[in-house]
């Protein structure tokens, strides 16, 4: 696989040192669950529990809470409403509109303490309707989720977690909820150098050993990096997070790839894992 680093591509790091912190254990537990039911305006007593591998969901009339195990992260939505189309509903409301009252509702909510979070992105869930003649009769906007960055000073986190989602209706009414927050402890290793990005594209190139192709690396992002749902994770370590394009010889489109490596000479190991062989075929 050639490594190609495109145009005005590099790498942007802080001035002092990132340390490597010690996440805290998760405690999804039934008692903890129910805390959380309360604190979000459930009843914690009369609704029904279900329990999984992989996770805990509480439930009463139409709400819903979910917490997952590895990580703590939990999902929150009221069924009635969320992402939910009555044929009228067209939200139109500015992404600043939008940021403001997720913020405002982070705050009261106690999702998240002032000054550790940023505004990401906010998307928008469209319906569309079309003629029998296929022809596109209109679009209307039912639903915006507005994201929130977690920030650790002045470091924000990346990945699947290190985040809260607002979910806004036409009203601005909060109808669903996704926070995947792991709680940082104590440093575990003080940080060291940053790797240069040509010790990082080596790392790439031996990811990739095995395939024919050729990528172009378009960015590279610095941050913390936060597993997702159902990920163990111990450590909170400070990344690369690389976007490519790549040409593979075993599929002539290209494709988009994101490549996560750590960002310190100490760091605790990888992030992204190994590719997996595929064991030979046997014939008869």
């Amino acid at each position: 696989m050639e490594i190609k680093i495109g145009n005005g591509v590099r790498i942007s790091t802080p001035r002092v040192p990132v340390d490597i912190l010690l996440l805290q254990k998760p405690a999804a537990t039934e008692r903890n669950v129910r805390t959380l039911a309360k604190a979000l305006g459930m009843e914690p007593k009369v609704g029904t529990f279900a329990s999984d591998p992989d996770k805990l969901t509480y439930t009463h009339q139409h709400f819903e809470l979910t917490v997952f195990r590895n990580s703590g992260g939990f999902r929150w939505v009221d069924k009635s409403r969320w992402q939910m189309d009555d044929g009228k509903t067209n939200i139109k409301m500015e992404d600043s509109e939008a940021a403001n009252m997720a913020r405002a509702f982070a705050l009261k909510s106690r999702l998240a303490p002032r000054g550790e979070f940023r505004f990401a992105k906010a998307a928008r869930l469209h319906v569309a309707t079309a003629t029998k003649e296929g022809k596109r009769a209109s679009d209307r906007v039912v639903d915006v989720a507005v994201a929130l960055q977690r920030m650790i000073g002045k470091v924000p986190v990346d990945g699947p977690g290190g985040r809260i989602v607002v979910y806004l209706d036409s009203k601005g009414g909060v109808t669903g909820i996704e926070k995947i927050w792991r709680g940082a402890g104590k440093v575990f290793r003080k940080g060291g150098a940053f790797r240069t990005i040509d010790d990082v594209v080596r790392e790439i190139a031996a990811y990739y050993r095995t395939k024919q192709g050729v990528l172009e690396i378009q960015e590279v992002r610095f941050a913390y990096f936060e597993e997702g749902w159902r990920a163990k994770q111990k450590y909170l370590q400070p990344a690369y997070i690389i976007t490519a394009m790549g040409t593979f010889s075993d599929n002539r489109f290209r494709k988009r790839a994101v490549y996560v490596a750590p960002a310190l000479i100490n760091a605790t190991g990888r992030i992204t894992p190994l590719l997996e062989q595929k064991a030979p075929q046997e014939y008869r």
